[in-house]
């Protein structure tokens, strides 16, 4: 891939996580991991809290209007690899007790600017919530 549009697609990456960051904010989440990697299993956009609850967020854009929403894109493998990654994370023991959901926010860019911002809570649950002990939704 060209060096140059990979940066612009970081770059638009990067823009669209303040967006939906500040969108969470305003909405009374605290914005508490950005970009958490563990090692080669992932990464999680935004991690946010609100009280009791855990969201790992997706964080999606596109900067045209070629698909109706970039939330689209959140398929059922990138779906299973955010869960996989959000059990690493709530594996740490202080963390067990509270609930978790899987949320996408969705950022379509037209002409540089934000055209669209689409927050879609509780985008998606595990596969089986009887083998997954993050999920308590």
């Amino acid at each position: 891939m060209d060096e140059t549009l990979s940066r612009g697609r970081k770059e638009l990456g990067d823009r669209a996580e303040d967006v939906a960051a500040a969108r969470l904010e305003e909405a009374g989440y605290v914005v508490i991991e950005r970009n958490w990697r563990f090692g080669m299993v992932g990464e999680l956009d935004l991690v946010c809290r609100k009280e009791d609850l855990l969201v790992f967020v997706e964080v999606r854009s596109v900067s045209t209007g070629y698909l109706r929403t970039p939330a689209l894109t959140v398929n059922g493998r990138k779906q299973m690899q955010v869960v996989r990654v959000a059990r690493c994370y709530m594996a740490r023991p202080w963390l067990r007790n509270l609930s978790c959901r899987f949320d996408v926010v969705a950022v379509t860019f037209r002409d540089g600017e934000v055209d669209q911002v689409e927050w879609i809570p509780d985008a998606f649950r595990p596969q089986s919530t009887a083998r997954n002990p993050v999920y308590q939704g």
